[in-house]
């Protein structure tokens, strides 16, 4: 329970690329509608740290919330954690995702952690417009 609502955390143990088969599974078993999901994740197209929510959308290239997509649909909430593009040209972007961070950003991560906790707080408590808000036009100023 989270400011007396019920919540599942689930970190599938599929492929990425199957993912939505496993959110598909969980959301049908506990009765759960997609627009009531938040589903965290990386993107490259962010620089590292920032947060970016939104309601709906596309992929955007990310093969696990293309599953997610075919699964369940557009219609689903998003937490997207940037973790830029740093030493992508030399190892490729799967070389990049599947990388460990940098000494700077190793050093970084409690606080990103910490902002993304934050979000989905505000989120759940909340509601996605709120945390959307507070936290999308908090990191452009």
């Amino acid at each position: 329970m989270l400011f007396g609502k019920k919540i599942i955390l689930a970190k599938p143990r599929t492929y990425m690329n199957e993912s939505g088969r496993a959110v598909l599974s969980l959301l049908t078993a506990n009765r759960v509608h997609p627009q009531q999901m938040l589903a965290v994740f990386d993107d490259a197209d962010l620089p590292f740290g920032r947060l970016r929510l939104r309601t709906s959308g596309g992929s955007g290239g990310h093969n696990g919330i293309k599953s997610i997509i075919d699964s369940a649909g557009e219609g689903f909430n998003r937490l997207r954690i940037g973790i830029g593009r740093s030493g992508e040209s030399q190892r490729g972007l799967t070389g990049h995702v599947l990388s460990r961070f940098s000494n700077d950003e190793e050093a970084g991560l409690p606080a990103v952690i910490e902002n993304a906790a934050c979000a989905i707080e505000t989120f759940v408590q909340r509601g996605m417009r709120a945390a959307m808000d507070a936290f999308n036009r908090k990191q452009d100023q």
